[in-house]
């Protein structure tokens, strides 16, 4: 094989990957194949606590972070750290379509608004809260924006801040897990009685609640126009129908997200989802149920769990991790195969030949099945491929 020939074939792939770039801006379905870039950052780098509870993004872009020391804001450059005034862990963002930033914490909920040269101004809620008989020792753990209303989230109770007033959302002496916001429907988990629907002020028990109970629901998401997609922390998907039928999504995924502990879930976009995990990153999947990413610890991320998950405004994903934030570029027509445990060693040079792709490395030769550009599958040794340097005749090779 000739020089000529390696430098036909990169040519071919990097003139191949320019023209995908110039004629379709993002990709539409997520490449199956090598690991989409993962920019991390440490708490070294945004210098505020380990854990960043929940995630939001503006439509400026900005990204804010509900984190141990406060609310994290990162404009793509900078970090900035906006703590609340009582000082306590920030469980919780979301941010209203007027721009408003929404922030609970422990015994403390209220919004931000932006000031001149990037600062933000707090304006606490709370205040308006009337029995104080828990509140100091509450939580904020998920917040809902709606046009003319918000709720403040605990696993007791919420308080729904409206026309300026505050008034709160009891579940008759059952704990809350979390809610979930579906277009325009409010679905509650209540324990152990399960699934509701908040309408009119009222829960509303979905027909099909039984069929989750004691599943905890942790994300509801669209589906297709009469069906929405359930994930539950450890027995998988289901699919709950409008008339609230539910059933259980017997696909691929469902043993690893089993196993993996869903603790969050996102639609990203062309029917493909992700979905945050406690034990083991994050993995994404496709309509029809089959996994095309797994993105943990083993290639890319700084940690395993995953407290929160949300999508940005080029429809990459952002993780807030148990200790740090990363960056998934899911949108981009590249990805990577990083050798993280040293298996295929340093690659010297690298040939596509008859729907293959080779690489020859220090430790050998390895090779993968492929289907067009995009289809790289998983790299595998050949056998007796080792290098034997006593008495070699590199002529041989080719």
């Amino acid at each position: 094989m000739t020089t000529k020939k390696y430098s036909n074939v990169y040519i071919f792939w990097f003139c191949s990957i320019l023209f995908f770039l110039m004629h379709h801006g993002y990709c539409q379905t997520i490449i199956p194949t090598g690991t989409p870039f993962v920019k991390q950052y440490k708490k070294d780098q945004y210098k505020a606590g380990n854990q960043n509870w929940s995630l939001a993004v503006d439509k400026e872009g900005r990204v804010y972070s509900a984190n141990t020391e406060g609310l994290l804001q990162f404009d793509g450059q900078y970090w900035r750290i906006f703590p609340l005034p009582n000082h306590s862990t920030v469980r919780s963002v979301a941010i209203g379509k007027d721009g408003k930033i929404y922030t609970g914490g422990r015994g403390e909920f209220g919004y931000w608004t932006s000031k001149p040269f990037g600062n933000l101004s707090y304006h606490s809620l709370s205040k308006l809260v009337q029995d104080k008989t828990y509140f100091p020792n509450e939580e904020i753990w998920k917040i809902i924006v709606e046009d003319q209303r918000v709720f403040f989230h605990t696993f007791s109770k919420s308080y729904i801040w409206e026309n300026n007033r505050i008034r709160q959302l009891t579940a008759k002496g059952e704990p809350f897990l979390f809610p979930h916001q579906l277009d325009n429907k409010l679905f509650f988990e209540q324990l152990p009685s399960g699934l509701h629907e908040f309408k009119q002020d009222k829960l509303i028990p979905v027909k099909g609640k039984d069929v989750l109970k004691d599943k905890n629901v942790l994300a509801i998401l669209p589906f297709d126009a009469t069906t929405s997609l359930i994930a539950t922390s450890r027995n998988g998907l289901y699919l709950m129908k409008a008339d609230g039928t539910i059933l259980p999504w017997p696909v691929p995924a469902n043993q690893l997200l089993s196993q993996s502990q869903i603790n969050n879930g996102l639609y990203l976009y062309d029917g493909q989802y992700a979905f945050g995990t406690i034990q083991n990153g994050v993995i994404i999947i496709n309509k029809n149920g089959q996994v095309i990413q797994h993105i943990n610890k083993n290639n890319g991320l700084q940690n395993n769990t995953v407290l929160s998950i949300v999508k940005d405004n080029q429809k990459n994903i952002w993780v807030g991790l148990d200790n740090g934030i990363d960056r998934i570029e899911i949108n981009s027509p590249l990805s990577f195969y990083t050798d993280f445990v040293g298996k295929i060693g340093t690659v010297y040079t690298s040939i596509i030949y008859q729907g293959k792709i080779y690489l020859g490395t220090n430790k050998g030769l390895f090779s993968s099945e492929m289907e067009g550009i995009d289809q790289l599958q998983f790299i595998k040794f050949l056998p007796n491929s080792k290098f034997k340097w006593s008495g070699l005749d590199i002529s041989t090779i080719w």
